[in-house]
């Protein structure tokens, strides 16, 4: 991917910044010569960020680094900064903790970070103290994915961010401060569809561990514009997309042209390039997926087990929650698709097909990144919109 590297000069945090300014940084445009690398310390997969185009944030690499650059943040095409670093999150946390701009914590200090969580071998991020002797641990999570209103936490599994979760609970003192790169958005959501084991541990914890969603937006690389205070956590909303039901598609990738037998259509000639099929499950849904990966271990019984024997995998996209199907799907996706294929797995829906074809990689399309992003949040919206009609909007700039 070509990117554009912005180098900035972002020395560590003095003892006392100024209110409106983590770091003092100033980047000066720069396209490099030749081909370079940069370490990007953040455990995401930031699809909708990672795209041509964008332009990216560097600070020089430690010496001896494998890789000469490090990644602080991103420039949005459509405007704004999003900080990718995980580590310079928790220092921003600190810094607005510290000068007390986050409502919810106002009263408490930061007394240790990187504290033990008693009972676990776990660390989190800070031990806070308030004035009353009372202790309680904070772990803080950088959300980068907006989608429409919604800021959404993890991009990506997270084993270890579900066991904080569940330890923070069982504690009885944890809480949970989800700090989001922009404040555009309306409703914090765990993102059900990539990772529906993190959701349903914060919604059993609900009762157990505060999560507090605080929108930040930048001005620049270490420049805070404004916060975002009025975040909620649509939790009904949540809950009803917890089910394993719903849609998915599947992308997958043929090296070559090939002729292959495929059921009742016979045999089809597939030209090289990426295929996204669309399919629904009532029940079962990650069973299903989990059916499409496998190959040669199975009876072939619909026109997209013929194709799978071929064509290697690449990557399943679930849409979890009532109401979907896969014909929507279809529709959202064929403007995009250089074809489609007559009649595959399409023998009791209204679509012409449920399986396009693609010449080059969708998943490098900003245009199919953003239709992934607006079928996700379809229901989902209007299960929100129903439960919290209309919130105030509080925005401060700092």
């Amino acid at each position: 991917m070509e990117i554009a590297l912005e180098p900035c000069q972002a020395p560590p945090c003095t003892d006392r910044p100024a209110p409106d300014r983590l770091e003092r940084d100033g980047p000066e445009s720069w396209q490099p010569e030749e081909e370079t690398s940069a370490y990007l310390p953040n455990p995401g997969k930031l699809r909708e960020i990672l795209l041509p185009g964008t332009i990216l944030s560097v600070t020089p690499g430690a010496e001896g680094a494998l890789h000469p650059w490090k990644v602080v943040s991103a420039s949005r095409p459509a405007g704004g900064t999003v900080y990718l670093d995980t580590g310079r999150t928790n220092r921003v946390a600190e810094h607005l903790i510290s000068r007390g701009l986050i409502p919810a914590l106002r009263g408490w200090n930061i007394l240790r970070a990187e504290a033990p969580l008693p009972g676990t071998r776990s660390r989190v991020d800070f031990l806070l103290r308030n004035d009353a002797g009372e202790e309680r641990y904070l772990e803080v999570k950088s959300c980068t994915l907006f989608n429409g209103p919604f800021a959404m936490f993890p991009d990506a599994v997270t084993e270890r961010g579900r066991r904080h979760v569940e330890e923070l609970a069982r504690s009885g003192r944890g809480a949970l401060l989800v700090v989001v790169h922009s404040d555009q958005c309306r409703w914090f959501v765990p993102e059900v569809h990539t990772d529906p084991a993190f959701a349903r541990a914060l919604v059993q914890a609900r009762d157990l561990l505060p999560v507090i969603p605080l929108g930040v937006s930048w001005e620049g690389p270490g420049e805070i514009a404004s916060l975002r205070t009025d975040m909620t956590v649509p939790w009904e909303a949540i809950t009803s997309h917890l089910d394993d039901r719903g849609c998915y598609a599947i992308l997958l990738h043929l090296p070559r042209e090939q002729l292959i037998p495929t059921g009742a259509l016979g045999t089809v000639r597939y030209p090289p390039g990426w295929y996204l099929y669309a399919g629904s499950a009532r029940q079962g849904l990650q069973a299903r997926i989990n059916r499409h990966r496998r190959r040669g271990r199975k009876k072939l019984h619909w026109h997209i087990d013929y194709l799978r024997e071929e064509a290697s995998w690449v990557e399943a996209f679930p849409f979890r929650g009532p109401g979907l199907d896969e014909a929507t799907l279809v529709e959202a996706f064929l403007p995009l698709a250089d074809r489609s294929i007559p009649r595959f797995g399409a023998s009791d829906s209204p679509c012409e097909s449920h399986l396009l074809y693609f010449r080059e990689d969708p998943r490098r399309s900003r245009e199919f990144v953003e239709t992934l992003l607006a079928e996700r949040r379809r229901t989902l919206l209007a299960a929100a919109v129903g439960e919290d009609a209309a919130p105030v909007r509080e925005i401060s700039p700092v």
